[in-house]
């Protein structure tokens, strides 16, 4: 029982009224391990209700002596214990109600002390997602991929880690990973293993990630405390981070057996001082006998005392980024098969396939619409696009697609919604399958438009029931009467489609997003995607994910929903809800900030907003400091149009091109080159004076023509606060030397640029 569960549930005994008990229950910081006495000791006023006495101190009395206690029993998810008989000699065994599973009493702490092996077996999603990507490449293409054969030093893959373009890789799909993968530019599946091993809350809080990457490239010197140690770490730079380094160090220096020292391993994850401090004596102990000063064994043990309170299992690392590499390797060489074997495992997730569809959009791979005639029940591969599958719309389950899809394959496809309503099982298609599919878009392949077909589903159901009706009877309709002997029916009388207008824009994107959970035939922030990238610092649906808490973010989006209430000194104030393309977050806008912009906070209006981030009661939310009109960002933000070129790309003809395609769009932003290599990283040179253009949506285009996908954007992102409101701070971090056509006026005059 944690601090919060406790009190709720001491709360409930005492019969205190909700209100009262969620109101105390909110005063304990959410953080992790927090504890009822670290609380107090933070907030003055849970201190005051404790001491206070009367029921409401009772009920922090009683939380105190609860907490930490097990609330119920649980089950390990993939836990299995393993004894050299029969278990009941070894352990308490229970059968939890209404399973058939066999449970131990003891937690698994427990087991470990008695000396039983405890294993955990984890299914992992993303097996099944390798499984059917390699399933769909061999469909596809009629490639047969053996992952054992896979190079480990694939370029193509490598090059897609360094790019950071690991959305829906295991282990490396959080966009904040991304960031880290561009700064290490990994070049061996080492690099990922380590990787893996230190984003995790520990070593990025205590700033090894960033050692790691700067000492990987030479910014810092890789030492030791001594030489004994260089075997053991050597591989990452001198720094701790597996726990088998922990051992290593133990056996080399202390004389540890491998036992002994993993006796070492499971005292550090433990952090017992009694018992650290006996493991620090036989340590240095250990090591002066091995002739090693007794200041430096201790610094040493210090050493693995701080860094292997968070050093992971290697082994587990390891797996865990062969897995990742398995999956990067199939996005890099067929990207459209895993990205549709990806969606297909992630349907009941809809945050989820609208942060997939947005990628697929950003490497070029086509989403298209469900479609009653094309769609089966899974995302799957059409040429070089996806087709949304029709279990994914809200509404639609198993069943009904089976019968569709049975009756596609049967009959053919299907011409208008009479015929599908003719040929599928009623049952299980019924009247709102029906209406989520024609909401959803699915059956604008068939004759009319969605709201003709929405105008007619309970007559075509109700022809079809009449037709089905007769045929068990052994009637025949007029439908099923066969002229001469031909085996084509003589369609004597067929309803007609009212005429009736199509649905609005708004209100067609509305129910898309409804049943789909992103748009289909348009989004609101298409025209301004390019903006969102350049100018936002954070999506909406990752502010969790955002770490320096503290520097201001910038967001983006349409306005969906407006809550206006009045302050406790009779302001107007908002909770808005804010959507972008991964999704909603909510925007606190505080009574200054709504009365200056009041017009701008209006639903459907697109705006970009900067503020802090407020985690108040587990909840994150942006603390508007500024809100600006996202149309207008453009004129006012943009500095630069940032262009990238692979070095094969420096060609004569293509520079020239580009320096055509720049006049024909003249304004007042700078160009600036960036070259990704191998050696030095993405570099980045500054196009001469006299080429400035206008940040056009057609300028961009143009250029993705040219070079490819997401070869040009808007620079400008790096947008800081400051009392005067918006500061710009152009996409150029770090002066260097960038050597571009020295002498020849193409890019600059003099060759000079910037690098980072």
């Amino acid at each position: 029982m944690g601090a919060k569960a406790a009190i709720r549930d001491v709360g409930r005994v005492l019969s205190l009224s909700y209100g009262e008990v969620d109101r105390i229950a909110k005063l304990v910081p959410t953080e992790l391990k927090m504890t009822l006495n670290k609380a107090m000791d933070q907030v003055p006023e849970l201190k005051q209700i404790a001491e206070g006495g009367g029921i409401e101190g009772q009920l922090i009395g009683y939380a105190k002596t609860l907490e930490g206690l097990s609330r119920h029993a649980s089950v390990h998810a993939a836990g299995v214990v393993i004894a050299p008989g029969d278990l009941t000699d070894y352990v308490p065994l229970y059968k939890p109600s209404n399973k058939e599973t066999i449970v131990t009493q003891y937690t698994g702490e427990v087991m470990e002390e008695v000396g039983l092996l405890k294993m955990d077996f984890l299914g992992l999603q993303n097996l099944s997602v390798i499984q059917d990507a390699l399933a769909l490449i061999k469909e596809t293409t009629g490639d047969e991929i053996d992952l054992e054969d896979i190079p480990l030093d694939d370029k193509k893959t490598m090059d897609l880690f360094c790019r950071g373009e690991t959305t829906g890789i295991f282990q490396f799909h959080s966009s904040w990973l991304h960031d880290f993968l561009r700064r290490l530019r990994p070049d061996a599946v080492e690099d990922l293993i380590a990787m893996n091993a230190l984003c995790r809350p520990g070593p990025l809080n205590g700033g090894v990630v960033d050692d790691y990457i700067d000492k990987k490239h030479g910014r810092k010197e890789v030492t030791y405390h001594h030489p004994v140690m260089e075997t053991a770490l050597k591989e990452t730079y001198g720094l701790i981070v597996y726990q088998e380094q922990a051992m290593q160090i133990a056996r080399d220096m202390a004389g540890f057996t491998l036992g002994r020292a993993d006796f070492l391993r499971k005292a550090m994850a433990k952090k017992k001082p009694e018992v650290m401090a006996e493991e620090r004596r036989d340590f240095v102990d250990g090591s002066v006998k091995n002739g090693i000063d007794k200041k430096i064994a201790d610094e040493v043990f210090s050493l693995i005392e701080y860094f292997g309170g968070y050093a992971f299992n290697k082994s587990h690392s390891a797996g865990y980024a062969i897995v990742a590499f398995q999956e990067a390797y199939l996005k890099a060489h067929y990207p459209v098969p895993f990205m549709a074997a990806l969606m297909s495992n992630e349907m009941s997730d809809t945050d989820e396939i609208v942060v997939l569809i947005n990628e697929c959009r950003k490497i070029g791979i086509k989403v298209l619409p469900p479609d009653i005639n094309k769609s089966d029940k899974v995302f799957t591969v059409e040429g070089e696009a996806i087709r949304f599958g029709l279990c994914a719309i809200k509404n639609v389950g198993h069943g009904a697609v089976e019968s569709i899809v049975k009756a596609r394959k049967e009959y053919g496809e299907f011409s208008d919604i009479f015929d599908l309503c003719d040929h599928i099982d009623l049952r299980l298609a019924n009247k709102r399958v029906l209406e989520s599919l024609t909401q959803a878009g699915a059956v604008d392949s068939l004759e009319g438009h969605r709201a003709q077909n929405m105008d007619v589903i309970d007559i075509a159901i109700d022809a079809a029931q009449s037709r089905q009706r007769d045929r068990d009877k052994g009637q025949t309709s007029l439908f099923d009467l066969n002229g001469d002997d031909d085996d084509e029916p003589i369609m004597i009388h067929k309803p007609v489609l009212p005429a009736v207008p199509k649905w609005p824009a708004s209100q067609t994107l509305a129910l898309e997003k409804d049943l789909l959970g992103f748009y289909v035939t348009g989004h609101p922030l298409a025209e301004f995607e390019d903006d969102l990238r350049a100018f936002t610092t954070a999506e909406m649906r990752r502010l969790d994910r955002v770490r320096d808490r503290e520097e201001d973010v910038v967001v983006g989006g349409i306005v969906t929903e407006i809550k206006p209430i009045v302050d406790r000194k009779g302001q107007s104030m908002a909770f808005v809800t804010l959507e972008d393309f991964s999704g909603t977050g909510e925007i606190l806008v505080f009574s200054d900030q709504y009365e200056l912009h009041k017009t701008l906070v209006a639903a459907d209006s697109l705006i970009l907003v900067r503020g802090q981030i407020s985690a108040k009661e587990g909840e994150n939310k942006v603390v508007a400091s500024e809100i600006m009109s996202l149309p207008e960002a453009r004129d006012k933000l943009t500095r630069s149009v940032v262009v990238t070129v692979t070095p094969e790309q420096t060609t004569d003809d293509i520079i020239d091109s580009l320096k055509e395609t720049f006049k024909t769009y003249p304004g007042d932003c700078e160009v600036l080159f960036k070259i990704p290599t191998r050696e030095y990283g993405e570099v980045s040179i500054k196009a001469g004076g006299h080429i400035r253009v206008a940040p056009t949506t057609e300028l961009l285009l143009a250029v993705r023509e040219m070079l490819g996908v997401n070869r040009a954007r808007l620079g400008g992102a790096s947008i800081r606060s400051s009392n005067s409101g918006w500061t710009v701070i152009n996409d150029v971090r770090g002066r260097g030397r960038g050597r571009g056509r020295n002498g020849n006026g193409r890019w600059n005059s003099n060759g000079d640029g910037y690098g980072e």
